[in-house]
């Protein structure tokens, strides 16, 4: 019976991985993790992003940039700069005189490891 439960579990992920399910891989090189999040409180939008180098990260430097989806097109809002010189930069902005919608955050800059440069960019979206 276990080998029964067994052919059959290993069956379904051979068939799971047939039809593209896609497989987690490394999307970066010097890049451990990009987190990022905003909440909206009485037209104060407050955005908040963190960049974790692995281990030996020697800079961070980065531009946030806040975005609203007006009429199907992202329009700009705001935008700011951020850096560290260690593993960890952690950021957070407020944005005034905002109202409900739909807002996209997005960081794009460099993580530098081992004199080695890496482009980062990741975005996340939110209606508020």
């Amino acid at each position: 019976m276990k080998k029964r439960i067994l052919a059959t579990i290993l069956c379904l992920c051979i068939v799971i991985g047939a039809i593209g399910v896609p497989i987690a891989q490394a999307k970066w090189t010097n890049t451990q993790t990009i987190t990022l999040g905003m909440s909206l409180n009485n037209g104060t939008i407050t955005s908040e992003g963190t960049v974790v180098g692995k281990s030996g990260t020697t800079n961070i430097s980065v531009t946030y940039t806040l975005e609203k989806l007006v009429n199907n097109n992202y329009t700009y809002v705001d935008s700011w700069p951020a850096s560290s010189t260690s593993i960890y930069l952690g950021k957070s902005n407020n944005t005034y005189n905002c109202t409900g919608g739909t807002y996209k955050l997005t960081v794009i800059g460099t993580v530098t490891k081992g004199g080695v440069v890496e482009d980062i960019e990741n975005w996340f979206t939110k209606t508020l």
